[in-house]
């Protein structure tokens, strides 16, 4: 699977291929250096997966916030404004 994090123009910020049987969580820490908009979820060919569960947040001793986000039918989560050079997802 593979998670993109875009920007609002569809600008690629951070991309991470994650090798998981899904039946299991999985973190991916993403540096990024402005706000994302979008994370899609794809798979191995590139297609878009509906309803994968994200939790981002930010890392740390856990003084941050979460969010809780599921993929649309175009494996795609929107986000409003994000402070944070890097999330957790």
């Amino acid at each position: 699977m593979v998670v993109d994090v875009l920007d609002d123009t569809g600008a690629i910020l951070a991309t991470k291929w994650i090798t998981s049987d899904r039946s299991k969580s999985e973190t991916v820490h993403i540096a990024i250096g402005r706000a994302p908009m979008v994370l899609r979820v794809v798979d191995e060919t590139r297609r878009p997966l509906a309803g994968v569960d994200l939790q981002l947040q930010t890392p740390g001793d856990g003084a941050g916030w979460q969010l809780a986000l599921r993929t649309d039918s175009y494996g795609e989560a929107r986000t409003g404004a994000i402070e944070a050079e890097h999330i957790s997802v």
